[in-house]
């Protein structure tokens, strides 16, 4: 309705046009008119614009969650397929509900070159705290190519220069302080809890500001040999560091498919020297699992 119209020009009941009002008796039967009209933009706005927030909000898709109980049996499914002289430790993160899933043997493992991952977050801290610097020289090298060797080609003397300048005690204090409360510099144990809980608060950036985190995460994503690379669908980022021996193989990823990111740490141990073939399976197992659970 055209509001302005209505009140330009206004008629008797007899159809003839009214005298006009003198100019004060105008000004004074024009203030209740106003007011209306303004009540009715105010009343009309909020309406109208308060209407459609309450309704987009309703409109909006409900926050995805991940099949936990698909996740559940499947992998349970699987590790109690597992040939009986192979120990397998399973830890999930989903990183957008921070709810976590724990499967196999909860005991600590000698985590081989996974707690790398360990020194690198504890040193890019002290780097932050100015410490040290990634251009200084360590043992003939930038400290930054230490770095990118220890994590990209898991080079151990690499890691040797870097715990050394660390110390054991240092490492194992940054450990306990950020919730890995099973690991051990010494004897170079870690459950898979501890990983997860690591890469989670790395994602978060809780260990790390943002250069830092990055820059870590760029040489995990160019790591070498990743079970867990070879059987993500297509276009899936996997940040990683494997570990391995002759009896066991190890890998924590941050899994990122653009839309449901989690962590996956998987240890594997066998009795007797470690069947790859058998590794294999059981790993491709596992992350179709997880690809199936976070879709």
């Amino acid at each position: 309705m055209d509001t302005r119209r209505k009140y330009t020009t206004y008629y008797s009941s007899r159809g003839g046009k009214q005298a006009q009002p003198s100019n004060n008796s105008k000004k004074r039967r024009r203030w209740p008119y106003v007011i209306a009209i303004l009540v009715l933009v105010v009343v009309g706005y909020f309406g109208l614009f308060g209407n459609s927030r309450t309704s987009s909000k309703a409109q909006k898709s409900p926050s995805f969650a991940v099949d936990s109980a698909g996740l559940d049996q499947s992998v349970n499914a699987i590790l109690k397929n597992v040939p009986q002289n192979v120990q397998i430790s399973v830890a999930i993160v989903d990183l957008s509900s921070q709810k976590t899933f724990y499967y196999g043997t909860d005991a600590p493992f000698n985590s081989a070159s996974v707690a790398k991952l360990v020194t690198a977050t504890l040193f890019l801290h002290e780097v932050e705290q100015g410490t040290y610097s990634l251009t200084q020289n360590l043992s003939g090298k930038t400290a930054r190519e230490q770095l990118r060797l220890m994590i990209m080609q898991s080079d151990n003397d690499a890691w040797k220069v870097l715990n050394d300048e660390l110390t054991h005690p240092k490492l194992d204090q940054w450990a306990q302080t950020n919730g890995m409360t099973n690991y051990s510099s010494d004897q170079n144990v870690m459950e898979t809890k501890d990983v997860a809980v690591l890469l989670q608060k790395l994602y978060n950036k809780q260990l790390l500001d943002e250069q830092q985190t990055n820059l870590l995460m760029s040489f995990m994503e160019s790591s070498e040999n990743s079970l867990i690379s070879d059987f993500v669908p297509a276009g899936t980022t996997v940040y990683r560091k494997a570990g391995w021996l002759d009896d066991r193989y190890h890998e924590a990823a941050i899994v990122d498919d653009g839309k449901h990111p989690y962590v996956l740490v998987v240890f594997s141990k066998s009795s007797g020297e470690y069947s790859s073939e058998i590794g294999r399976g059981i790993f491709k197992s596992i992350v179709n699992a997880t690809t199936t659970a976070f879709r």
